[in-house]
């Protein structure tokens, strides 16, 4: 297997050490525009043709899909949110 054929294959499945960097790189870079809570997606949004979407967006839409229990948190100090469901 190439080189580059490892490291485009660990976009999909990181592993190893370059799995490792890969996901690291992935998550900062993603991370800035993670949450939708500040506005400031809306740059990212605009050039690469996607939403992000709010906790009360994300709560919303699970109701609508049928959950009946649902919670969406906050990282305090990241833009991240963990989403928690029941169906």
């Amino acid at each position: 297997m190439g080189i580059l054929n490892k490291v485009f294959g660990n976009t999909r499945k990181p592993q190893g050490r370059i799995g490792k960097m890969m996901a690291k790189s992935m998550n900062s870079g993603h991370a800035k525009m993670a949450d939708g809570e500040d506005g400031s997606n809306e740059k990212w949004e605009k050039i690469i043709d996607m939403k992000t979407y709010t906790r009360k967006e994300i709560k919303e839409a699970l109701f609508a899909a049928g959950f009946s229990d649902a919670g969406a948190f906050h990282h305090e100090n990241k833009p991240w949110i963990a989403v928690l469901a029941r169906k």
